[in-house]
């Protein structure tokens, strides 16, 4: 049986259920609600934003880096970036002053803004693709590559993002799916096409 908190289906019967168990519970409230909204990101994302905001105002320590990740998740899926990314900027604080859970990583933030090429916070973005390592534990990541292609080539760092863009490509295959976040694979891909493509002194491009 599916627990009380991870309803994938939402409806007036489920809502009332899940607020009444919610009352009855002692502890973990902004954990039930943090799951519970994640669990509805792809079928119902405004309800899942309106639990998920409510887990972030209880600020617990734990449980808000993974609810803002959550709820950056929700408002992409209602098409509000700014939403997500301040909820990216939350979960980034809170980690750096509540050592210990780690729900969101720097280059998903970073990511964001290259994708969305948001020069608004293109001063926040360059210290973190110059700090990231280009290879994790088990090898390239794909998505911390194309972070560091994209913001690079908002900043003008034309070899920079060529470089960085040559090596994401053949990663394609690994990256997650951003269709949630507004944008295909294939526009992704030829993004990245386009940036390892830049003219380099002496080159012709076929």
């Amino acid at each position: 049986m599916t627990a009380w908190y991870r309803n994938v289906d939402w409806s007036d019967a489920i809502a009332a259920d899940f607020e009444r168990r919610l009352a009855r519970s002692r502890h973990q409230k902004a954990q039930n609600l943090s799951i519970q909204g994640s669990h509805l990101i792809a079928r119902h994302p405004a309800i899942a934003h309106r639990l998920l905001a409510r887990a972030v105002a209880m600020e617990d320590a734990h449980e808000t880096p993974r609810a803002c990740a959550g709820l950056a998740l929700a408002s992409l899926a209602l098409g509000d970036v700014d939403g997500a990314l301040t909820a990216y900027e939350t979960a980034l604080e809170w980690q750096m002053r509540n050592r210990g859970t780690v729900a969101v990583h720097p280059a998903d933030y970073a990511f964001l803004i290259g994708l969305f090429e948001r020069s608004d916070r293109l001063a926040a973005a360059l210290p973190i693709i110059d700090t990231l390592p280009d290879e994790a534990m088990f090898g390239p990541d794909a998505q911390v590559l194309c972070a560091k292609a994209l913001v690079g080539a908002m900043a003008g760092r034309t070899d920079h993002a060529r470089g960085y863009a040559e090596q994401a490509l053949p990663l394609m295959e690994d990256m997650p799916d951003v269709a949630a976040l507004g944008i295909s694979t294939g526009t992704l891909r030829a993004r990245l096409e386009t940036l390892a493509g830049a003219s380099r002194p002496g080159h012709r491009r076929g």
